[in-house]
């Protein structure tokens, strides 16, 4: 995708949270996957989102 399409703004949703129910699944990313994307990305503007977190997730 970053081959063929010019990023210019990436929303990324941030914390690493999980649910408690589903296991270790992720809903959002943490700090590495963050980097990661970016780095394939090249967005001229990332923006943290949900960085601190949502009740109903924990953070582990």
């Amino acid at each position: 995708m970053a081959r063929r399409l010019v990023i210019d703004v990436a929303p990324l949703h941030l914390s690493a949270a999980r649910f408690g129910l589903t296991g270790p699944v992720k809903y959002t990313m943490g700090a590495r996957d963050a980097a990661r994307v970016i780095r394939v990305l090249h967005p001229r503007i990332t923006v943290p989102v949900n960085y601190e977190g949502w009740t109903p997730f924990q953070r582990k």
